[in-house]
């Protein structure tokens, strides 16, 4: 009897309700089966990856102007001609480990000073970190929450953004991932040697080669930014561990040990580069860094995750929450290693914040953008309705492709191509252009191809050195036809020497761009006139 109405069950799809049931198992087939072929190509996986990651950083590279962090480091290495100098000019500036520059070093000897060399790296390990987290992922989690991580992290705002720029943010975030790709795999062959009974058959097993590597790609990974130690730290504790639980003293305990050490002590001479600067002083303070209030600091951490501000951080951590949850469940293996790396470093972080006058930003945090994506995706994934779990995956998609979008039509830099486009057509070799502080004239230099003579202002509450600068720009603009001011508008305060000029002449020309402001005096010969002393002097108005 059962039989028949088996067959009669069959016979009844015919209905436009079945006609969905059956396309949406279509569909789910279709789904299964392409990542099923997607699990036996992963070569194929990779340089499909690769390809798309590279040419949405690519896109628009060079776009954007140049700011004070990029043109930073091409100081470090467009005059230098040995990396001995390069190391050289990098320790007179605080926080730089000098990884990312030595490679910009090799591309500007190679191919030339340009925007592109010093951006290229940072697009490249930005696409190469998108195909390393695909493995990463799909080794902590399964094939599905892997391939939909990794476009997300392909088209995050922030992860894309710093792959535009000339820093050493998708590096980190790269050899972030291949440590943690390797430390897993490490543990896994010495959890496999451990089973085996014959204690020499054991220390035999010892996976040497990827060991190296994970030493290596650690060290790599210090030298490239220094919160790479705290991963270091992490792994080194979880792979001694259940040595040390056992009381497990063997060759492979002492292997492990000797070559966290070897790690250490290769590290210090940059520990030693450190402490040796302003930014490692405990008492000196600084005039950028995070927010010590509690509610503040996670916010702009989860600002940093999505690249936008408002609600959206408390939606994508509610799904981080709930990832989490699921993913703990089901890999227990992994839990406390997980929870240490978003953990640690967020609750030292602060602690330092809170107690010193050691600077962080919120990027610093980078490298565990691609894990905060990866728990968020596998909230998804865990949903049993496809319908539901397809809608979903497609409303984070969009919304993150709707905000890569913003990226690309909006400036995040002060348009410094512009101004010295525009400058370039308006001065010549008897005009004065003046910029504001001394520390960006050089961003206004790298575009300027004209002949007028620049010269920067050094931003200062030093009421004797605001006078001496004063007056040796007036002494310069006897022999001028024309003086150009330019102000970033977000220098903080009153600009003592725009108030000045404003007294003695009116601008005839003022022009708008972002984030800057460029005033045209007419400050001839007959306007300064011979004797600058009779101008007041600046007391009184700070």
């Amino acid at each position: 009897m059962k039989k028949p109405k088996m067959v009669e069950a069959t016979r009844k799809i015919e209905g436009p309700k079945h006609a969905i049931t059956a396309k949406s198992c279509f569909l789910s087939r279709l789904i299964k089966s392409t990542i099923k072929s997607i699990d036996k190509h992963p070569i194929v996986v990779a340089i499909v990856l690769f390809a798309m990651a590279m040419a949405v950083r690519l896109y628009k590279l060079t776009d954007e102007s140049l700011w004070y962090d990029e043109i930073i480091g091409i100081g470090f290495v467009d005059n230098e001609t040995s990396l001995s100098a390069v190391m050289d000019s990098i320790k007179n500036v605080n926080t730089q480990a000098p990884l990312y520059y030595i490679i910009v070093f090799f591309i500007f000897r190679l191919f030339g000073i340009s925007v592109f060399g010093l951006r290229f790296p940072s697009a490249l390990f930005g696409a190469l970190s998108v195909v390393v987290a695909y493995f990463v992922i799909k080794k902590l989690t399964n094939g599905k929450v892997a391939l939909l991580s990794a476009f997300l992290l392909m088209i995050n705002r922030a992860f894309v953004f710093h792959s535009q720029d000339g820093k050493n943010y998708t590096l980190l975030v790269f050899l972030s991932l291949l440590s943690v790709h390797l430390y897993l795999l490490v543990k896994e062959r010495l959890e496999a040697a451990d089973k085996v009974r014959n204690v020499g058959e054991m220390d035999r097993l010892f996976p040497t080669v990827l060991f190296i590597l994970f030493i290596i790609t650690n060290l790599l990974n210090f030298y490239n930014h220094y919160m790479a130690g705290l991963i270091t730290f992490l792994e080194a504790i979880f792979l001694l561990l259940p040595y040390i639980k056992k009381r497990d003293f063997s060759n492979n305990f002492v292997i492990l040990v000797s070559g966290m050490a070897l790690t250490f002590i290769l590290s210090l001479p940059l520990v030693m580069l450190f402490l040796g600067t302003d930014t490692s002083s405990l008492n000196v303070p600084v005039s950028w860094g995070m927010d010590a209030n509690p509610i503040h600091f996670l916010r702009d951490i989860q600002i940093e995750f999505i690249g936008i501000p408002f609600t959206y951080p408390v939606v994508f951590f509610t799904f981080f929450l709930i990832g989490f949850y699921f993913w703990s469940k089901e890999h227990k293996k992994n839990t406390w290693f997980m929870i240490s790396m978003f953990v640690l470093p967020i609750v030292l972080v602060y602690a330092m914040v809170l107690f010193t006058k050691v600077p962080f930003l919120p990027r610093h945090f980078s490298y565990l953008l691609p894990f905060h994506l990866m728990l968020i995706a596998y909230a998804i994934c865990s949903i049993k309705d496809t319908r539901v779990r397809s809608l979903l995956a497609a409303g984070i998609m969009i919304f993150c492709i709707i905000q890569l979008n913003s990226l690309y039509s909006t400036n995040t830099n002060n348009d410094w191509k512009s101004v010295a486009k525009d400058m370039d057509k308006y001065s010549d070799k008897d005009d004065l252009i003046i910029i504001n502080t001394n520390t960006i004239a050089p961003i206004f230099e790298f575009y300027y191809t004209g002949d007028a003579e620049i010269v920067g202002f050094v931003f200062t509450n030093d009421t004797n050195i605001i006078n001496q600068q004063y007056y040796a720009v007036l002494e310069m603009l006897k022999d001028k036809n024309n003086a150009f001011y330019i102000q970033q508008r977000e220098v903080v305060g009153r600009d003592v020497y725009f108030d000045k000029l404003l007294e003695i002449a009116r601008p005839t020309v003022t022009n708008f761009y972002d984030g800057i402001q460029v005033y045209q005096f007419a400050l001839s010969r007959a306007n300064v006139g011979s004797d600058v002393q009779t101008i007041p002097d600046l007391e009184g108005l700070k």
